[in-house]
């Protein structure tokens, strides 16, 4: 029955055994179910394939990397890797057992091009996919280790806190790649007489230094100009701290510039 269906093209054979419908899409997902209801049900993805299942790599059409913990037969399109997966390192994707990105990027550091590797992490921090600590656990004394940790370490953000906006991120990559200590970001005050709670966008308590943000149409109005310089003011009184305002326009014509004050004030702020 199977074999005359796919004689009259009903049926695509994508493996021995595993089929899709004719005009069904195809997708990273379904590949992934073929190769797995093909070879074992209990393997899991992983490497890239799992990436771009976690949508951190685009969606490609190679192979598809699994993760088993027995010896197999090789299979056209798959590459079996034998690894145990624990239950902590798995998730479900589309219903598809897939390792966590970490253990992704664990397995990919032993086996990938840098080049793709770095985009890799690269887009799994913009994503907020990237966990330093679950990345080290998972390559600790394995191949690659060494290099995946470097690109872990200089991808980070230098920020403690949650990224609300965009020009938020533009700017905490900036201060990554000129090596800037670690900011915290959207930090609640408290000003009193009158009582009123803030949200300053970057703090570097230890120099007494804060950055705001101003987007492209924020603080345009003659009240909110005063409102900003009066709140800017109490903070100073209240807090010690020397506030910055940094615009948009600012941060996309001169960021060096805004770089090189902002390590006069911090280095000043720190030695007193």
């Amino acid at each position: 029955m199977v074999r005359s269906r796919v004689a009259a093209g009903w049926l695509v054979r994508e493996h021995r055994g595993s089929f899709r419908l004719a005009g069904a899409p195809d997708t990273p997902a379904g590949r992934a179910l073929a190769a797995i209801l093909a070879v074992d049900g209990a393997a899991g993805v992983t490497e890239r394939s799992g990436l771009e299942l976690h949508g951190v790599l685009e969606p490609s059409s190679g192979r598809v990397h699994l993760a088993c913990d027995r010896h197999l037969r090789p299979r056209p399109g798959v590459v079996l890797h034998r690894r145990a997966l624990q239950p902590a390192e798995c998730t479900r994707v589309e219903g598809i057992r897939v390792a966590s990105v970490a253990r992704c990027l664990a397995d990919l550091a032993g086996d990938e091009a840098p080049g793709l590797l770095a985009t890799a992490v690269r887009e799994a921090e913009f994503l907020r996919l990237l966990d330093p600590p679950a990345v080290a656990a998972a390559s600790a004394s394995r191949p690659g280790s060494a290099a995946l940790d470097r690109l872990v370490r200089a991808t980070r953000l230098p920020v403690a806190g949650e990224l609300r906006h965009d020009l938020e991120r533009r700017f905490a990559e900036l201060l990554r790649d000129q090596r800037f200590p670690t900011a915290r970001v959207n930090h609640r005050l408290v000003l009193l007489d009158p009582w009123q709670e803030v949200v300053l966008d970057v703090v570097w308590r230890e120099a007494g230094l804060a950055v705001e943000l101003d987007g492209r149409q924020a603080h345009l109005t003659p009240r909110a100009f005063e409102a900003d310089r009066d709140r800017d003011r109490r903070v100073a009184a209240q807090h010690d701290l020397h506030v910055v305002r940094v615009t948009w326009r600012q941060l996309e014509r001169e960021p060096q510039a805004i770089i090189g004050d902002l390590w006069t004030l911090y280095r000043r702020g720190v030695t007193g």
